[in-house]
């Protein structure tokens, strides 16, 4: 299943089971002592991502796979970010341009883009965010590539997504694994020490930004 058949099939499960009106996250919620519902929860993960990336007013923010937008008009309604969602699901952008001008959002824009090959300037943002969203890269490492460019010397990367202990797993855990992902139009996983190196994270680029992880 590719992705944009993926979202379109499951937009009324999203919309009505796992949405709140005030809050169109497409994201598992971040449960700890600031959070223990399911609403409360989803918004705690773009509080927390928005402390890991030290987002501030007036920040740059490109949201990668903005699903709703519900990131998009955290950041605007919490930190005052500028910020930019990008999807390739046109059902998701049509939602992202109603929910705005229900919010009267004057800090927010959508774009349809692929975060892997993206329409902007090289340096163009403060952060780059992907909340549950780079998994679906069918090349992770391009994900990184385009994300690197377009972020500004300084700039912070923050991921929240989903992983895989080890590569690889067993035989029968490797078929396992795949079947598991691909209803939901995930190619394969990254391991945590891919995500924490820095040349591969960066796909072998030169360079000082700063990709907002802590290599050990």
């Amino acid at each position: 299943m590719d992705v944009k058949t993926y979202y379109d099939d499951t937009r009324f499960d999203y919309r009505v089971i796992w949405n709140h009106p005030e809050n169109v996250a497409m994201h598992f919620g971040y449960y700890d002592e600031h959070a223990d519902k399911h609403r409360a929860a989803l918004n705690n993960m773009n509080r927390a991502l928005a402390d890991l990336a030290a987002v501030q007013a007036g920040d740059r923010v490109l949201d990668a796979g903005c699903g709703m937008g519900s990131a998009c008009f955290w950041l605007e309604e919490n930190r005052q970010a500028h910020v930019t969602g990008i999807s390739i699901v046109a059902s998701h952008l049509e939602d992202c341009r109603k929910n705005a001008r229900k919010r009267n959002s004057t800090l927010t824009t959508f774009i349809e883009a692929d975060f892997c090959n993206t329409p902007f300037p090289d340096a163009s943002f403060d952060v780059v965010w992907a909340c549950e969203s780079q998994c679906h890269a069918d090349n992770k490492a391009d994900f990184y590539k385009e994300m690197y460019r377009v972020l500004r010397p300084g700039g912070r990367l923050v991921v929240a997504d989903y992983m895989r202990v080890s590569r690889p797993v067993s035989a029968l855990g490797e078929s396992l694994l795949k079947d598991w992902l691909r209803p939901w139009a995930i190619p394969d996983l990254d391991t945590r020490e891919h995500l924490t190196n820095p040349r591969a994270l960066a796909g072998g680029i030169n360079g000082t930004k700063q990709m907002g992880f802590n290599p050990k």
